[in-house]
Formats: structure tokens, sequence, C-alpha cells
């Protein structure tokens, strides 16, 4: 591995978009670099490098959104987003009117283009509830790849992000045009996107968020991709943005961080859900 070479295309991804790579994990580097370097015809780094300072930042820009492992999908995982709708958000909205609280507040960090949190707001928008109308609802975006938060705006998708969509939801909430998908203006109003990066510490919650107390919060299949270190930072911002009692959505294969395992429970195997709990142990 040419690690001198790798580290100078860090750099310059670096000083361009501030952007830290240094807590992902080595293999997943190396893994997206060579994607780059094959789909650009690049023999080895030093060629590649030379294009990077070439082309105007062509090139730079789609290496960033390389790692910015933009998969995703609408309803991905059906199974989860079946439970988030039946048990997960009544539950949030019944505690708390309870609790005498006229919001419902979710994050969706790492959104890529829009689809996991566009499916959240689908599901709040066809929450029943007898107090729905009185409560306030704040849905947030963010990403770290800012061409993928203005996608996330215009709400145009394939038919591969719709791949697990009903029938009944894709003529309610999407209109066909010109081979794409648009997303219907109530959803795509509902959610407010904004670039934020969930390593940089300076920034302990994303643009326009005046506060925390998330009553949800999804970062679906990141935190595999980036080392101990790093996971703990991310996980550190996401704790302290979620409520106590509020609901965090994981990849399937993901985990709460060891130190902060004992204050979060597995509502169900398998899906990446859990509870934080009221009171830390």
């Amino acid at each position: 591995m040419d690690t001198t070479g790798q580290s100078e295309i860090l750099g310059m991804l670096r000083e361009k978009f501030r952007i830290d790579t240094s807590g992902y994990r080595p293999a997943f580097l190396s893994r997206r670099l060579d994607k780059r370097l094959a789909e650009t015809a690049c023999g080895d780094y030093s060629e590649y490098i030379q294009l990077l300072r070439s082309d105007g930042g062509a090139e730079l820009k789609e290496l960033l959104h390389s790692l910015s492992v933009p998969v995703s999908m609408f309803f991905r995982d059906p199974l989860l987003f079946d439970l988030l709708a039946e048990q997960v958000l009544p539950d949030i909205v019944e505690c708390n009117r309870q609790g005498q609280q006229s919001r419902l507040r979710i994050w969706s960090a790492a959104c890529a283009a829009g689809q996991e949190s566009a499916s959240l707001a689908i599901l709040v928008a066809e929450l029943r509830h007898p107090q729905i109308e009185q409560i306030y609802t704040t849905l947030f975006g963010t990403d770290i790849d800012a061409t993928l938060i203005a996608r996330a705006r215009e709400g145009r998708y394939t038919a591969r992000d719709l791949e697990h969509v009903t029938l009944g939801r894709l003529r309610r909430w999407f209109v066909e045009r010109e081979g794409l998908y648009v997303l219907h203006p109530e959803i795509r109003q509902r959610v407010r996107y904004v670039r934020h990066d969930l390593l940089d510490e300076r920034q302990h919650l994303p643009p326009d968020v005046l506060f925390s107390q998330f009553d949800m919060l999804a970062c679906r299949n990141l935190l595999m991709y980036y080392g101990a270190s790093a996971q703990e930072t991310i996980f550190n911002k996401l704790d302290a943005a979620l409520k106590a009692g509020g609901y965090l959505l994981l990849g399937r294969s993901e985990y709460t961080p060891e130190a902060f395992r004992a204050n979060y429970s597995l509502v169900l195997p398998r899906t990446g859900l859990y509870r934080k709990r009221s009171h830390r142990v």
C-alpha cells in the first residue's frame, strides 16, 4: 500500500472540505480509493493525485461522495418500519402526551439523499392518534455530503430507492416524472435538511437545531465504517442529543459502544432498535 500517496490524497480532502478521515477504518479507505482509481483509469496514487490537482476539484468531490457511504433505500428493513409505525411512534406520542409535552422530535443522522428521513416522515404523516393534530413535529436530516443534502431537498428518487415502498404508499406519496419518482411536497416539507459532520467536535448539534432532547434518533449502518475512537466520538454526540427513554436506530449488525452499553436496552433482536434507559446505570 502506498501510504504516502494515500496520506496526501486524504490531506487534500481535509484541506478542501475540512473533513477528518482519521476515524475511518483503514481497510474501508483503501477500498474506496482503489475504486476511484479504477473508475478514473489511474494506474497508481501518483497518477490519481495529478488528476485531483488538474480537474478543478471535480474528482475530489467524487471521492468525498464515495466516502459518505450513501447506501440507503426507503423503508429499508420493512419489519423494523412496521414496528416503528405500530408500536414505537404511538408510544412516543402517548408518553409525551402524559408528560404534557406537545412535541415529537426526530433526527436522521447520515441520512444520505433523504430516503430514511423521508420514510420516517411518511410514518409520522400516517400516524393515527387522538391528539396527533396537537403534536408539533420536527424532523431533521443531516449528512456530511452537501451533494446528497441537495438531492434530499429535491426529493427525486429512482425505482431502486423505492423497492420496499408499498403500492399504496407509492400512489399516495410519489408522482412519477421522467423516469424518476418525486416525493409529495407534504413529506418534503416535514424534514429540514442540513449538512453536518458527526466527527466535528465543535458542533454538538446540527445547524438550525436549537436544543437536543430528541425522541428518536436514526444513525444506521454508519458506525461500522469507523474505528473505536471515532465511534465513541460519534456516539457521544448521539447520546447527548437523545432524551432519556428515547429510541435509537442503528444498523442490524451495529451495537452501542462499550462505554454506553449499560444505558441502552435492545428493543428487539436483529433490528438495531435500542431504547435509552430513563436513568443511567
